[in-house]
């Protein structure tokens, strides 16, 4: 595993950004297919919509039932999650995703008329409880704020919050409110909740606006060491992206020796050397806890 250790279950990792169009599917996709790449059991569960990530992947929407149904309980997560072990489809090894579907956008309402009193916070919580047993990683790419159940869900249930942009103005106000959205959650629904790093996507590093808005993401990403929670490297603009969807697979898969794949790759070594050191701290908590305790 790379000397990540999830034996106490799956590590869930949300992927969004409060604004639309800056790459937020597109890392959710080839963070997924780059960790299954380094050997770990993945799932990639598509919560939008729109079914970005469940395209991107080669599946038609309406193929298979998947997160619409999961929710609604009329199917179990071995019957959501697809791979090419259980359906004759070209996917990664080691990776699995539940997909979504336009009617997705209903969720909420048909929850409601089921159950006056549900909690739209409590939406995820038992189907990733099961989840957690069968994958080392589950990587969420996260609805609009539109689909109220699954969105605030996710902030909810999420072990870690991975942040999306592109070097836009809009996109990096984004970033900031989905920053203080995670320290509003951290104070109430999910006190685990932990800001995991930030990924600029399609960035043209040529331009003077990226470079400053490079540089800004730096200063207010900051990490407690001094360091930028920027995940390095930057995904460079490219045409290989739209390129890998249209045929239904990952640049990871498609192109592996493009530097667009080179880059991904890179951020999932990133993300795994992240999540090795915070569980390295919480071992040595733990630790010292123990060791505290034995003393009194």
């Amino acid at each position: 595993m790379n000397g990540l250790e999830t034996t106490w279950g799956g590590i869930v990792i949300a992927v969004g950004n409060q604004k639309g169009g800056v790459g937020k599917t597109t890392t959710a996709v080839h963070v997924a297919c780059g960790l299954a790449n380094r050997g770990h059991r993945t799932l990639l569960w598509d919560l939008d919509p729109s079914a970005g990530a469940t395209k991107h992947l080669g599946l038609t929407p309406d193929a298979y039932p998947g997160t619409l149904e999961l929710l609604l309980g009329d199917i179990n997560v071995d019957e959501a999650c697809i791979s090419h072990t259980n359906h004759d489809i070209d996917m990664p090894d080691r990776l699995s995703i539940i997909p979504s579907k336009r009617r997705l956008e209903r969720i909420d309402s048909t929850l409601g008329s089921r159950c006056r009193f549900f909690n739209p916070l409590d939406v995820l919580a038992h189907p990733i409880a099961t989840l957690r047993q069968s994958f080392d990683i589950i990587v969420l790419d996260t609805p609009p704020s539109t689909v109220l159940s699954p969105s605030l869900a996710t902030y909810a249930s999420a072990d870690w919050f991975l942040l999306a942009a592109m070097p836009d103005p809009l996109a990096i106000t984004g970033l900031a409110d989905a920053a203080r959205d995670i320290e509003a959650v951290r104070d109430s629904a999910n006190r685990k909740l932990q800001l995991l790093g930030v990924v600029l996507n399609a960035v043209d590093n040529r331009t003077r606006l990226c470079r400053e808005l490079t540089t800004y993401v730096d200063e207010c990403f900051a990490s407690p060491t001094g360091d930028t929670l920027r995940l390095t490297p930057t995904i460079s603009r490219s045409t290989v992206v739209p390129t890998a969807q249209k045929l239904g697979r990952s640049v990871i898969d498609a192109f592996p020796r493009h530097p667009v794949a080179e880059q991904f790759l890179a951020i999932a070594i990133a993300i795994e050397d992240r999540l090795i050191l915070a569980q390295r701290a919480l071992g040595d908590a733990i630790s010292e806890a123990s060791l505290a305790g034995g003393l009194r």
